[in-house]
Order: structure tokens, then sequence, then C-alpha cells
């Protein structure tokens, strides 16, 4: 993707703003620990006959006790994960240590 950079910068105490051109950039980051992560946290949860999530089986440690969470992340981080879009304080790591939310609410105020 073509992207146009504009770099501010202060010549003679003036700001003024200089364009460094077009240059070829990615547009979107992908990370691939968290993505490997939220498809294996999907892949310990089940549904029932209504769709409804189900836990069939206790998960193995803690590890996959912090993991699963990111199965009941708000549908529209889980998007934005996917696509590489999520926001720059998300990451595994902050998944893995910090408490998340049960609400959405809660959970798109942590990250937004």
């Amino acid at each position: 993707m073509l992207r146009q950079h504009t770099l501010p910068i202060t010549f003679g105490g003036k700001d003024r703003c200089s364009q460094s051109g077009i240059a070829e950039t990615d547009a979107t980051t992908m990370d691939q620990k968290l993505i490997a992560a939220l498809k294996r946290a999907h892949t310990m949860i089940q549904r029932d006959d209504t769709g409804l999530p189900v836990i069939e089986r206790r998960p193995k440690g803690s590890h996959e006790r912090r993991l699963i969470k990111l199965a009941f992340l708000d549908p529209g981080l889980q998007r934005d994960i996917l696509m590489g879009r999520q926001p720059r304080n998300m990451s595994l790591a902050k998944f893995l240590k910090e408490p998340l939310p049960l609400l959405w609410s809660g959970q798109i105020a942590v990250f937004r």
C-alpha cells in the first residue's frame, strides 16, 4: 500500500510540515503470536446445540486458564487482531499478565 508521510519540522522557530514523499509501507501489523493465541483459545471452546459457548474440559495449567479468556474477547477486538489493526497497547503478554474485564465495554475501554 502506498502512503504519503508528513513529518513536522521546525525552520527558524516556525513550525512547518515536510512531506517525505510516497513510500510503500504495510498499513497493518500482524501480531502472529497474538493471532495464534486467539485461535488456540477458540479451540478450547465448543458450542452447544443453541450455539452458546461450552468449555468441555478443564484448562490444563495456568497458561491455558489465562489464554482461554481470549475466546471471550469483544468480537470487534478479535476482528482487529485478525486484521492486524489491534491497538498498540494490545499484546499477548498483556493478556497473560493483566486481568481482563468481563464486559466487552470494559475490554474496549482498556485497549482504546
